[in-house]
C-alpha cells in the first residue's frame, strides 16, 4: 500500500490548490491512470473545498491517500476539526427539468458519488471523516 499524507492549516483555497498539487504529483509518481488522477482531484477539489466554504469554526484539514492494489482500490480520505457536517447525506439534487428552476448546490456530492465505489461519513471525536474509494480501473474520463 502507498501512502500520501497532507496537512493543511490555515485553511484556505490557497492551499487547497497546493494539496491539489502534491496529490496530481503523487498520483503521477505510481503512474495512476489518468483518468483515475482526474477522478481523484476532482473528488479532492469538492471535498475539501466544501471544508473551506462550510465548516466553520475549521482550523485544521488533513487528507490521506492510499492505493491498495490487494483489494483493487484508491482510498481518499479528508478529516477536519470542524462542526459535525456529513456531506453525503443531501438528498441528490434534481437534474432535469430547467436550470432556472433548480435549486442550487448539490452536484459536486452527487459526482463524488458517482465515481466512487463507495463513499462514507463519520464523526469520530472532534473531527468529521470522510472516505471515498475508487476503483483502481477507473472509466475512461468523459
Amino acid at each position: 500500500m502507498r501512502r500520501l499524507r497532507l496537512g493543511v492549516a490555515p485553511l484556505d483555497l490557497e492551499r487547497l490548490g497546493e494539496s491539489a498539487a502534491a496529490i496530481a504529483r503523487w498520483a503521477q509518481r505510481l503512474r495512476l491512470p489518468e483518468a483515475l488522477r482526474h477522478h481523484l482531484l476532482l473528488i479532492h477539489d469538492e471535498l475539501a473545498s466544501n471544508v473551506v466554504h462550510h465548516a466553520a469554526g475549521a482550523s485544521r484539514l488533513e487528507i490521506s491517500v492510499e492505493l491498495d492494489t490487494d483489494l483493487g482500490r484508491l482510498r481518499y480520505r479528508i478529516l477536519d476539526d470542524g462542526p459535525p457536517f456529513d456531506p453525503l447525506e443531501r438528498e441528490a439534487p434534481a437534474t432535469d427539468g430547467e436550470l432556472a428552476d433548480r435549486r442550487p448546490g448539490g452536484l459536486g456530492i452527487l459526482l463524488v458519488r458517482e465515481l466512487s465505489q463507495a463513499a462514507h461519513y463519520r464523526r469520530r471525536g472532534a473531527r468529521n471523516r470522510t472516505t471515498v474509494d475508487l476503483p483502481l480501473s477507473a472509466p475512461p474520463a468523459e
